[in-house]
């Protein structure tokens, strides 16, 4: 079993690196949207593509999905015995 500080600098890498990914993703996805902007025009009803208030709730939501999303497999890594993961193999 490691140590809690251990396991909190395992967690702390493992959802850093998503975190990075999350931001990666978001800023893509912003930029395809605003570069898409009249294409979107027609999918969208009742606000503007360029919507300010709609753009930032849905990458908030999409973080927090994403970093939701990877904290159980960072508890369960950083929880994991690696002579036990080894000896599976």
């Amino acid at each position: 079993m490691l140590s809690p500080t251990l396991v909190s600098r395992y967690s702390q890498l493992v959802l850093v690196r998503a975190a990075k990914l999350v931001a990666i993703a978001i800023c893509a996805g912003l930029a395809g949207a605003l570069l898409l902007a009249r294409q979107i025009t027609s999918l969208v009803y009742g606000i503007t593509p360029f919507d300010i208030l709609t753009l930032a709730s849905a990458s908030i939501l999409s973080a927090t999905v994403a970093l939701a999303a990877s904290c159980a497999p960072a508890v369960r890594g950083a929880n994991a015995n690696p002579m036990d993961s080894l000896r599976c193999e």
